[in-house]
This record gives structure tokens, sequence and C-alpha cells, in this order.
């Protein structure tokens, strides 16, 4: 089957997964056969499989942003500041220390 080209439809769908997934009947190189999509598709298949998890971040990244300029504070911060502190302490980070730190 190695250097033939399938074109991939609902009907012919089993067939890859039926090569993989029998064990009755071995075919070489089956997890490395690929469909050969109608031409105007091939983009997608390529988009799809190596740009998958870009788009992902690049979608999330863009939620976050019309997030930040919609509910965007109108007031300036002085300051920024990040507290670590461990888990014994966290009451008197969230009860004390949270609530000073934002009203002065």
């Amino acid at each position: 089957m190695q250097g033939n080209g399938f074109t991939c439809n609902c009907d012919n769908a089993w067939f890859l997964q039926w090569v993989i997934t029998n064990e009755q009947t071995q075919v070489f190189a089956a997890y490395n056969y690929e469909c050969s999509y109608p031409p105007n598709l091939k983009a997608v298949s390529f988009t799809h499989h190596f740009l998958q998890w870009h788009l992902v971040y690049a979608y999330y990244l863009m939620l976050a942003f019309l997030y930040n300029s919609k509910n965007k504070d109108k007031r300036a911060h002085q300051y920024d500041a990040f507290v670590s502190y461990n888990a014994n302490d966290e009451g008197w980070v969230l009860g004390e220390l949270l609530p000073k730190l934002e009203e002065e």
C-alpha cells in the first residue's frame, strides 16, 4: 500500500482505522499512512495537524485581549505587586495583607 494515494470520505474512513487496529492483518508502516485529501482540503488538514495548538493559543490570547480591553479599569495603578507565600500563611495574606495593599 506504500506510495498509493487514499482519498478520505465518510464511506471509507473506517479502512484507515481498521488498518491500524486489526491484529490479524499487518500493514507495513500503517501508522504513517495518510489520507490524500481532496486538494481544496489539504491546506486545512496541514493547518489542523501542525498548527492546532498555535491556533488554540492564539484564540485564547485574542479572548484575553478582548476581555481586557472591554473590562479595562480607567484608573491607572501606581504599583503592581506579586506576593509569594506559604500555604500556612494564606489566611493572613488574604485576610490582612491583600485588603491593606488594595486600600492603600
